[in-house]
């Protein structure tokens, strides 16, 4: 069995398989605009060969200083590195085969390569290289990226917004990645770190604050309009989904919030 051993410290690791990919503001945000992912050429030249399988493929990936590493989660040999700059985070796309790659600057989708396609009663399981594919996100400070309810939004420090794409639309013909992705994106009175976690009725929990802090969060609509707010939670930071929304419901929180 092949060795993995890494020097380099490792900023992110994530476990994906051809089955599962295994706290409380003012201002009025924008209205919702409508935008699509900017392409760059893809890192290789050539689409990779999909296979079909008869058992699950488990997939590990680390980040660390100079790429991406994609490992075989049963055996740990590696199967290929993505030579990438910056420091590297690696968040769940939302469809159980992508990963969303921050590098501070720019969100870019790579291709873990090992998924499972729904066919009636059983499932059909599929691996190919892992890949960078060529969607990719400008993004001034890149943040938090949190998948719920069938949406992943896209934080950018920066510029206080977010995007927001349906995951399912990540793989497009053939089983292959998208060339293009439909966003939405929302903005947010005032750049700080922060994060929104889409809700089941087309709302966000955002937090709110300023670059030097933040002062609590609030609801928005898929407009942009503020539902209610909260700005006894200064500090506020980071994100939680309890099974089933249990205790975060969005009723729950917008009582919390005393809409």
């Amino acid at each position: 069995m092949r060795k993995i051993h890494t020097t380099p410290a490792l900023s992110t690791v994530l476990l994906f398989s051809a089955l599962t990919l295994s706290a409380c503001g003012g201002g009025k945000a924008s209205h919702t605009e409508m935008n699509s992912a900017e392409s760059t050429p893809s890192s290789t030249t050539s689409a990779p060969t999909i296979k079909e399988g008869s058992t699950q493929s488990s997939r590990i990936a680390l980040s660390y200083d100079g790429g991406i590493m994609i490992v075989d989660g049963r055996e740990m040999e590696l199967i290929k590195s993505l030579p990438q700059e910056g420091f590297l985070r690696l968040n769940p796309s939302g469809d159980n085969r992508h990963i969303t790659v921050a590098d501070g600057s720019s969100y870019k989708i790579l291709d873990a390569g090992s998924w499972e396609q729904p066919h009636g009663d059983h499932s059909h399981l599929y691996t190919a290289e892992p890949t960078l594919s060529s969607l990719e996100f400008a993004a001034d400070h890149t943040g938090h990226v949190i998948t719920h309810h069938q949406k992943t939004a896209m934080f950018v420090d920066g510029t206080g917004t977010f995007e927001v794409y349906n995951p399912a639309e990540l793989t497009g013909e053939n089983q292959r990645t998208a060339e293009q992705l439909k966003t939405s994106k929302v903005t947010l009175p005032q750049p700080h770190h922060g994060f929104a976690i889409p809700l089941g009725d087309d709302h966000y929990l955002v937090a709110q604050g300023s670059e030097e802090k933040r002062t609590g969060a609030a609801v928005v609509d898929q407009h942009g309009k503020k539902l209610a707010e909260n700005n006894q939670c200064p500090g506020v930071h980071g994100e939680a989904v309890a099974q089933d929304e249990t205790n975060q419901s969005a009723t729950a929180r917008r009582r919390q919030l005393h809409l």
